[in-house]
């Protein structure tokens, strides 16, 4: 058994602009080796026998036992990746790890049948709701059944993990239904990549605000379309610009852009970027953001507290994410062009190098894996 390194599991498509674990470990892991970590390849090398014999089980409809001990069999829409998943687990010899670092429960549930019980499972959820809450609200993309194949996915996973990673303690609070009192939990702070080779766009001269992101409750889409509204209706030196899958948006000073390939370049060319989430874990776009040091408008709850700490004038809370408090923002003097706010952006850009770029997350990776390592 591998005992010295700890196998972050993946089956992902990890891409940079994606969300979640897979944006994530495409910013930080992809491409780095460790002596204490290592990501393995979704490429699935299956033996000549091996591909016989699923060939003969698809035939007689025969299904492998981790399908049915997984609950595979009782969700459609998660079933193909997690399958996956249990393919993957036994293609990389999984089981020759001691540490496997989960970075969803969804994975961690799909490959409980396959993992020994001695074997340590680190869990990180990246989810800003619990999991079955997203995927409540997603519906009717999933069914019923899969809501209830992911409560059960969320609470055994949180139940077999040995230990839970957060990126600080106030996001923890997300996960306090799953936390039991035995849970070890460690504090790993997230990171990004640094973006650079930037675009200009000829923008016009109004003060451009961005959204980027998924256009629901969570992220508080809602909240910030109506407070531009209003805001609007009062000043017209202000556009919203919006990047992200939806319905397409027709309204007066509101630009939808869409599915964007380039967002970083939206971030750079645009004066603010609205962070309005109902509920924080710590977003991808906010430590990109921060990288290329466009100021935030941003209500700072759970595990986005930690920037209300932080003393960069390019951070704004807002308070609370409410309609008031971002419209009172929104219609605030001191909010200007870029090029009157110098100071705000070189403030973040500092912030996001002392603490939250992709090389330092991995020296606090290798740090914390080396920690539970020596210790198990």
């Amino acid at each position: 058994m591998i005992k010295d390194k700890v196998l972050i599991f993946n089956n992902y498509l990890l891409n940079l602009t994606d969300g979640g674990p897979s944006g994530f470990l495409a910013q930080n892991i992809l491409g780095h080796n460790s002596k204490y970590y290592e990501l393995n390849s979704t490429t699935i090398r299956t033996s000549f026998k091996r591909r016989l014999l699923n060939k003969l089980n698809s035939h007689f409809k025969k299904k492998p036992y981790e399908i049915e001990a997984a609950g595979l069999n009782r969700t459609y829409t998660f079933k193909d990746w997690c399958i996956n998943a249990q393919q993957i687990f036994k293609s990389i010899q999984a089981l020759k790890y001691k540490f496997i670092y989960f970075h969803d429960v969804w994975q961690l549930k799909s490959c409980l049948p396959l993992i020994h019980p001695s074997q340590i499972i680190l869990l990180q959820s990246h989810c800003p709701e619990l999991p079955s809450e997203e995927i409540a609200s997603l519906q009717p993309k999933f069914t019923q059944e899969d809501v209830e194949w992911c409560k059960e996915a969320e609470r055994d996973a949180f139940n077999r993990a040995n230990i839970l990673i957060f990126p600080n303690y106030d996001s923890t609070k997300i996960y306090a239904s799953l936390i039991s009192p035995k849970s070890i939990i460690y504090y790993l702070t997230s990171g990004a990549k640094e973006v650079k080779d930037l675009k200009n766009y000829p923008l016009n001269q109004n003060i451009q605000l961005l959204y980027v992101g998924r256009r629901n409750r969570i992220k508080g889409f809602d909240i910030i379309r109506e407070s531009f509204q209003k805001a609007y209706a009062q000043r017209k030196d202000i556009n919203l610009i919006v990047l992200g899958n939806g319905e397409k948006i027709e309204e007066d000073g509101i630009f939808d852009i869409g599915f964007s390939h380039s967002p970083h370049d939206w971030i750079y060319n645009c004066d603010y970027v609205i962070n309005c989430n109902r509920q924080s874990y710590f977003d991808l776009s906010v430590l990109e953001t921060l990288s290329i040091g466009t100021p935030l408008l941003i209500s700072t709850n759970f595990g986005h507290r930690e920037l209300a700490e932080e003393k960069s004038k390019g951070i704004i809370d807002i308070g609370e994410p409410t309609v008031q408090n971002l419209t009172n923002a929104l219609l605030s003097q001191s909010i200007v062009k870029k090029q009157f706010n110098q100071q705000a952006i070189e403030e973040n850009k500092l912030l996001f190098k002392r603490k939250y770029s992709d090389s330092l997350y991995r020296v606090n990776l290798e740090k914390l894996l080396y920690k539970i390592i020596s210790s198990s």
